[in-house]
This record gives structure tokens, sequence and C-alpha cells, in this order.
């Protein structure tokens, strides 16, 4: 039986619920949450879930530093035994924060996204298991997307299978921007961010992961600092309303003809009205990440990658920060 939040109980923080109020649409989000957001899986969910072959996870460190992590298998390496629970056979690799965030009670984030067909679907849960093979969570919130903003990409093997253990000359961490970190966000057009609250009791973080999308050239990179339009979406602000109660994030890029990922992490700006975001075509507000910390991996570091075959035409109504169409 599908579960859904009763009409005594939001499934929204304060946080999300501050972002918005700020916005005008508290009142009408608190009665489509309870609609939209569900306390178990539904079958369609658990069967999309099954048949992907990499998923998205966030988590967080006890100081609330949240980690964006890509984990991969062959189909059905995702699995659910009922609708509410979903078990992932995939465990990080060393140099994978998410790592050492794995145990029992643990919040994550998981988004399932599909990137051949624009569909994606995201729960929220808590580790309940975890063993040699992977983990499995107990589903808190579970809820679908809408396309807008992905991208179609032809996904498929890299040429050389990922290896099992990445060298550590592989792995370069870095405290500042270079040329070659700030080449590929300016040219991304997608990326996904980990963020995270702080729970009532203060005593550690519920996490999620999203997706972001635009244009190339939709994000402004300036020295250690960049900047990302927040567009028009559900108004249920789960990212902006985490960066509210706890102004810090993990990002992760993808270059999807080498396979190579940056992640990074800093504190957060919000921008609900900044000068420098009313002439971009379809943002509503922005947000901008000072960097802190980051990590390249090189060597295939994701064993699939998958160039643009169609640009989502939402993102094509949108500007960018060299043409504010």
């Amino acid at each position: 039986m599908i579960t859904r939040f009763d009409g005594s109980s939001s499934p929204f923080h304060q946080g999300e619920i501050d972002a918005q109020r700020r916005v005008g649409v508290a009142e009408r989000m608190n009665d489509r949450g309870k609609v939209f957001i569900r306390t178990s899986m539904p079958d369609q969910h658990r069967e999309f879930f099954a048949g992907l072959e990499y998923i998205l996870v966030g988590s967080s460190d006890q100081m609330g530093w949240p980690t964006p992590s890509i984990l991969f298998g062959s189909r059905g390496f995702v699995s659910s035994s009922d609708p509410e629970h979903l078990r992932i056979a995939s465990l990080p690799k060393f140099f994978d924060a998410l790592g050492a965030h794995l145990s029992a009670g643990a919040s994550l984030g998981v988004l399932g996204i599909d990137l051949t067909n624009r569909r994606r679907n995201r729960i929220n849960g808590t580790v309940v298991a975890i063993d040699e093979s992977g983990f499995e969570l107990a589903v808190v919130q579970s809820y679908g997307n809408c396309p807008q903003y992905i991208h179609t990409r032809d996904v498929h093997p890299t040429q050389n299978a990922m290896p099992d253990y990445v060298g550590s000359a592989e792995v370069e961490s870095f405290e500042v921007l270079d040329e070659e970190a700030r080449d590929l966000v300016s040219r991304s057009a997608t990326f996904f961010v980990a963020s995270c609250s702080p729970t009532k009791d203060g005593t550690s973080f519920d996490c999620d992961v999203s997706h972001r999308g635009g244009k190339p050239g939709f994000i402004d990179v300036v020295d250690n600092e960049i900047t990302i339009p927040d567009f028009a979406g559900n108004s249920f602000f789960n990212t902006l309303g985490n960066f509210v109660l706890n102004p810090k994030a993990g990002l992760i890029f993808v270059n999807f003809v080498t396979g190579d990922t940056l992640l990074l992490q800093g504190t957060v700006e919000l921008l609900w009205d900044d000068p420098s975001i009313r002439a971009f075509k379809g943002a509503e507000r922005a947000w901008r990440l000072h960097v802190v910390r980051g990590r390249k991996v090189r060597s295939a570091a994701i064993p699939l990658i998958g160039e643009v075959v169609e640009y989502s035409p939402k993102a094509l109504s949108t500007g960018t920060w060299h043409r504010s169409e």
C-alpha cells in the first residue's frame, strides 16, 4: 500500500517552508507535497530503479558537508524487496567520502535518473543494513521529478572498463580551481548537487541529491566562485531549503567524453534578488558556491559516457552568462 503524509504532518522541513514562503507558494506546496511525496515507493518507481545502471547518492559527514556520489552496476544492481526498502548492490571507491558516511541510521538522498529518456525519481532514506556488496535503505520519502532541463544522452560503456582500483595518482585534491576545472564547469550542461539539513534534534543531517541542467555556459565561474541560476521547477525547494538551514553544498561534474569527474565542496550564498541575475533568461534566482575544496578523478572515473543527442527544450529556452537571450 502506498502511504502519504497525513493532514497533520508536512513533507517539508523548516528551510523548505521558509524558501516557499519567500516566493509565496508555501500553502500551495504543503497541499501539493502531501499528494506527490510518499512514504513508500509505487511499483512504477521500483521497476524504474531496477532498470538503472547508475545511481546518484547524497551523503554527509558529521559537520554537514554534503558529498554527491555515483554508483554503478549492471541492470538489477538496484532492487526493492518491498515498497519501503531499496537495496543498492554497489559500494564506493576508496576516494569517495560516501564510504566513510555509510553507517546504520545514516540519512542518504538517492536520485535515479535515466539520461537516455530524461526520467528521474528520488527517495530519501535511512541506512538499515550494510554488507560486503552493498547497502539497504528504509524509505522516508519517495517522489518523482519532471524531465525539465535534463538532456537526452547516448549512454554507453567507456572503451576501457572502469578498473577495480583507481590509483592514487589518478586522484587529485585541491583547494583552488585551476584552468582545467574552470573550463569543465563553464562548459557543463549538467551537474549533480548534494545538500543536507540538520535533523530536528541537531545530532545529524538529512541528505538529498538532485540534478541541475541548462545550456552550456549556464554556470558562471570567476576565480574560486561558481554562480548557478535557479530556473522554474516544482517549487518544493528541496535543495535551496537545505541551503537555508545549512549553507554547504557538494557538486559533481562529469566529463561525458572521457569519464573523468570533478567534485567540489563549498559554502553557499543564496541570491534571491541579485542584479546580476535579472537579465538572465529563465532564471528566477541564483546561488553561489564559494569553493573550499575539490577532487579530480581521472582514468575513466565512471564506466559510462554519454554525449548529448538532444538538448532539453526547456533548457534551450533559458539564457547563459555569455549571452542572456
